[in-house]
């Protein structure tokens, strides 16, 4: 008895349509008054509540930073480590986001936490922006 071979059959998947005109038009209308209102209200929000942000991520740092303090104890007592400024990391940083770098010898640590997640990226001190990281979900 011979088994049937498989068919392969492509089946597309959100085959492209042209949206009507309509909708073109209204689009091409809305479009520019809708990304002056973005551009508007985005740099009205940075001017009013920008310093507030950035002393929430000052201090979303600072628990960082004494979380690992506390709970690396042993890197800051037995090594000599440092914290030390961050380098090529954005401030204040997208979301709930954290960043602290620690110098150990010549290495050095960046600790990330924020949305859930904290991960620990390694550097040589003679390349520090080229990090190699691991993640791990909190």
């Amino acid at each position: 008895m011979q088994i049937p071979q498989k068919k392969r059959m492509s089946v597309p998947i959100g085959t492209p349509r042209q949206p009507s005109i309509l909708a073109r038009v209204i689009v091409g209308v809305l479009r520019l008054p809708l990304l002056l209102l973005g551009f508007i209200f985005g740099n009205l929000h940075k001017l009013c509540f920008g310093w507030l942000n950035r002393r929430l991520a000052r201090r979303n740092e600072q628990r960082l930073a004494d979380d690992v303090r506390t709970h690396l104890s042993f890197l800051f007592t037995e090594t000599g480590a440092q914290i030390i400024p961050n380098q090529g990391t954005p401030f204040p940083p997208s979301f709930d986001g954290a960043y602290v770098t620690v110098a150990v010898g010549a290495v050095q640590l960046r600790f990330v936490r924020g949305r859930g997640d904290f991960s620990v990226s390694v550097a040589s001190e003679f390349a520090p922006q080229h990090f190699s990281s691991g993640k791990v979900r909190t």
